[in-house]
């Protein structure tokens, strides 16, 4: 989308690959029924439970997953049974398995210790690494964070390019120019 709003890619040429649905997950011994549309009774289906969600205030799939149940009319008898968490993983690295991108761009955050396995067998494909830098903090937190991934080599990315961000923005003027340049070199 974003390289699209500046008319940096032939508009023909966009496929989607992914889209966005909304799911909902029981236990496997649940005996719950239910069909996603609106007006669906959800809040009935979780009785006394919670629904777990990506933060809905902060997170952009809980942002998301809340549109979509307000879409539905439903948000208002389920807005206080969420668990909100506050990071969510998606499995994007697995696609990898079946397709071969002309641009492969690989996002690591060294403060974080779960370092996927489908991240590590796919890091050899990138093109550019975009590295979050942590926070400037002084002491030990500093320190714990830059010694995070001692079992995970980088070696496959030795020779990459590497974009260093802080979050917010996580889209750099040099990261547009990166992608730019190298999808038009794909396409000439």
């Amino acid at each position: 989308d974003y390289l699209a709003q500046r008319k940096l890619i032939d508009p023909k040429s966009r496929t989607d690959l992914i889209g966005n649905r909304l799911v909902l997950i029981a236990p496997k011994d649940s005996r719950v029924d239910l069909v996603i549309r609106p007006s669906f009774d959800i809040a009935a289906a979780l009785g006394d439970g919670r629904l777990a969600m990506a933060d809905p205030a902060a997170v952009p799939a809980g942002l998301y997953g809340k549109a979509a149940l307000e879409t539905l009319g439903v948000w208002p008898s389920v807005a206080n049974h969420i668990a909100a968490a506050e990071n969510v993983i998606l499995e994007s690295n697995s696609v990898l398995k079946f397709l071969r991108p002309d641009l492969y761009l690989t996002v690591l955050d060294p403060s974080t210790a779960d370092f996927k396995h489908s991240a590590q067998e796919f890091l050899d494909r990138a093109t550019a690494v975009i590295l979050h830098e942590p926070a400037q903090r002084e002491g030990k937190q500093q320190e714990a964070e830059k010694f995070t991934w001692q079992k995970v080599s980088l070696k496959p990315v030795a020779d990459k390019p590497i974009f260093r961000i802080q979050p917010p923005p996580y889209v750099t003027p040099e990261i547009v120019d990166f992608v730019k340049s190298q999808l038009l070199a794909t396409s000439s």
